[in-house]
């Protein structure tokens, strides 16, 4: 199970009807000010299904610019070029750089002479996107967030959603339910994440999360390497209750999720009253991720910034601000990795007293990467 507080930059914005072209075009896109849920689930639906999985067939390259199946021609952009590649386990780089007359015969070997060949590809606004399974069953994006829904049990509001190329991050919290005033004013809410393919590259997968709402902080955590994501196991369209059966997994994982919430509220705010050494903590911590540099700007936070109290919320709160605003001071600019880092640290730190396995330390460093 994974928790976080969620960041949400305020910079990176796109409403909620932003064309599925400009979507697919930038690299990520957020929508965190969506009208409601079921208006979320409808746009996230009609950007699932602009997408189209053609039946495996024979395929050719047009250069290394297009290829032709089914008597059509379909685009191959970079982006569709490196995921190609991918597919096909080439490596892209070397790839791009042989000429065409190498190229091509290499990359049509793959796609027709190999395993791949039985795959399907999806296509987006006649562009390639990539290789799926068609024997598998694939839920819709409107299934696995009305499963969720189901779950949880409760009427349920955005907290954000995440756009990628072919899936979507969606952030979910329940209506008047799972909150906690860590100090006065200072208000966390606990909630899902419900990551979802698109195109079926991936199972669904389920994690639990924390939004604190006094600055919109940021903090991730990982229990522990051993325990793997809350994902559902794709089925063969072969078996005949293949989707009440993955339904029903996610809907089993969500409730779990969504269960174990309460508890690392409790945690949380037990951070405010446990006294530490502060600076001490900040240095040891960020040593072990290899952040010492960024000891002067989590200090600055802390007193500055923060109450300077030697309490263990401060130190995450610390961690946390400098993951979100960056240098107190505007003199310094934080790396997107220190910051996704920082974010990690603030996390294992609050909930370190609920559960902390021995390696988490380093756990959290390479998870934010």
């Amino acid at each position: 199970m994974s928790t976080a507080i969620v960041r949400r930059p305020p910079a990176i914005r796109a409403a909620i009807a932003t064309p599925i072209r400009a979507a697919i075009d930038a690299a990520e896109s957020v929508i965190d000010e969506a009208p409601s849920f079921d208006q979320c689930v409808q746009e996230l639906q009609r950007r699932e299904d602009a997408f189209i999985r053609h039946r495996p067939g024979t395929v050719s390259l047009i250069g290394t610019d297009a290829l032709e199946m089914e008597g059509r021609r379909v685009e191959l952009e970079p982006l569709g070029l490196q995921r190609l590649c991918r597919h096909a386990g080439a490596p892209g780089a070397y790839v791009r750089k042989l000429p065409d007359s190498a190229a091509v015969p290499l990359l049509e070997y793959h796609l027709n002479d190999t395993p791949l060949r039985t795959k399907s590809i999806v296509t987006l606004d006649g562009t390639y996107v990539g290789h799926v399974d068609p024997n598998l069953l694939y839920l819709s994006v409107s299934q696995a967030l009305a499963t969720v829904q189901e779950a949880v049990d409760a009427d349920l509001e955005l907290a954000g959603v995440r756009l990628g190329h072919t899936g979507a991050r969606v952030q979910l919290l329940a209506v008047n339910r799972s909150t906690r005033e860590v100090t006065p004013g200072d208000v966390v809410r606990a909630g899902l994440e419900v990551s979802h393919s698109f195109v079926g590259e991936e199972a669904t997968i389920v994690r639990g999360f924390v939004l604190r709402l006094v600055c919109r902080n940021g903090m991730t955590h990982r229990l522990c390497t051993a325990k793997k994501p809350a994902r559902t196991r794709r089925l063969s369209r072969e078996n005949p209750q293949a989707e009440e059966l993955q339904l029903e997994q996610l809907r089993r994982l969500a409730g779990s999720e969504w269960a174990g919430l309460e508890a690392r509220l409790d945690a949380l705010q037990r951070t405010h009253d446990r006294e530490i050494d502060v600076e001490q903590l900040l240095e040891r911590w960020l040593s072990r991720a290899r952040l010492s540099r960024m000891m002067r700007l989590a200090r600055v936070a802390w007193q500055l910034r923060g109450t300077g109290a030697n309490t263990m919320w401060e130190a995450v709160n610390a961690l946390t601000w400098v993951a979100t605003h960056g240098d107190p001071d505007g003199e310094t600019e934080v790396p997107d990795q220190a910051r996704r880092t920082l974010a990690a640290l603030g996390g294992v730190l609050a909930f370190q007293d609920h559960h902390l396995c021995p390696a988490c330390g380093h756990i959290a460093a390479s998870e934010a990467a």
